[in-house]
């Protein structure tokens, strides 16, 4: 009888200790590969769509242009939405600009859902109050608790008020983890422990997806650092691609240097070959674990020269690789945003981007049943 009591009291010990095991697990980042999402799964994947902000020309959002959008077959949008970026009258508090926000948003993921799009929700501009001083690419802002622990509450928030919505597929925050300082990048050194964090709280209310990102910037070369994937089975990951930076944000600030596709910038041949190489950084990744990933961002200027033929060549490599992707963006600053009045105008007259942009949107309607 000793015998089975010590047997029953050492297995239970030990289912036990598996259990704190795995628990503590969780808690990291990265971890053996208990699984891996179903790509399939995902609604609407994969994704073709864009990117709509909140805090920039949001009266050009409206329900005939998300109609327009879905006719040429965008079946995604990227939503980000910014309290502290927005124009406000002096005398609102934040209460009331956090609620404007999340009005106007609202109203935009029932305009998606009436035209069978989904959504993702993002906010990445913290703290969200400016007169702090503090911007969330500031060691400032990566070194104070306090403001840590309030990008969760708030991202709870923000979970809490659109996690009804069908269409919503999940949430993004901090999609380019970055601190950047003296004319340096880099990943904050608590930018994972932060995320556990911040999954942990989401998890508390909600089982959508959750969007992970290396950084820094969200550029591809954050998968090189990365080992396994999250433990938990509704991570996606997602990089932004710019690359190269001089090329596609040239003459933002006034700067007159003139880059041209293809064409050298300092010793780099950029070409087709270079954008092959950047995106396989992490769609290699993506593929060696099975887990899904999508491009959040991805755009040029348009003063940049060949812009069409960067972009081609882009979207023929995201193709390629399988890989879902949201273009930057519909409103916003118009530099970025590509010209949705264009809708208005006869076909003759419609913008090169946007062209090219239908034509890549339209294979969402082979995937339809």
């Amino acid at each position: 009888m000793k015998k089975v009591i010590t047997v029953i009291v050492i297995s239970v010990f030990t289912i036990f200790t598996i259990f704190a095991i795995r628990s503590q697990a969780n808690k990291e980042i990265e971890g053996e590969d208990d699984g891996y999402v179903e790509i399939h799964s995902l609604k609407n994947w994969p994704w073709r769509g864009i990117t709509i902000v909140t805090h920039s020309n949001i009266e050009d959002v409206t329900e005939e242009a998300i109609g327009h959008l879905a006719n040429d077959g965008v079946n995604f949008v990227r939503l980000r939405l910014s309290i502290r970026e927005g124009k406000y009258p002096i005398e609102w508090s934040l209460a009331k600009k956090k609620s404007k926000v999340f009005q106007d948003a609202s109203q935009i993921i029932n305009w998606c859902n009436d035209n069978g799009i989904v959504v993702l929700i993002s906010h990445s501009s913290f703290p969200i109050e400016k007169s702090l001083g503090i911007k969330q690419t500031d060691a400032a802002f990566w070194g104070n608790k306090k403001l840590l622990n309030n990008s969760i509450v708030f991202a709870k928030e923000i979970v809490q008020n659109f996690d009804h919505f069908d269409n919503v597929i999940g949430y993004e925050f901090f999609a380019e983890p970055v601190i950047s300082e003296n004319k340096t990048s880099k990943v904050p050194k608590n930018w994972n422990t932060h995320f556990s964090n911040l999954l942990s709280v989401i998890r508390e209310v909600s089982n959508k997806y959750v969007v992970y990102t290396p950084g820094p910037w969200g550029g591809p070369k954050g998968y090189h650092a990365m080992e396994r994937p999250i433990l938990d089975d509704k991570i996606l990951y997602n990089f932004h691609f710019y690359q190269p930076h001089k090329y596609t944000h040239q003459k933002i600030k006034g700067k007159q240097e003139t880059y041209n596709y293809p064409d050298f910038i300092g010793l780099r041949n950029i070409n087709k070959k270079f954008i092959e190489n950047q995106v396989e950084i992490a769609a290699n990744w993506a593929q060696q674990n099975k887990v899904p990933m999508f491009v959040g961002e991805f755009s040029v200027t348009d003063k940049a020269p060949d812009k069409i033929a960067y972009l081609t060549d882009l979207l023929e490599t995201l193709e390629k690789n399988e890989l879902s992707y949201a273009y930057f963006s519909f409103n916003g600053w118009k530099g970025w945003s590509y010209p949705f009045e264009s809708y208005s105008d006869t076909l003759k007259n419609e913008h090169p981007t946007l062209t090219l942009l239908k034509e890549y949107w339209s294979k969402n309607k082979d995937n339809v049943d």
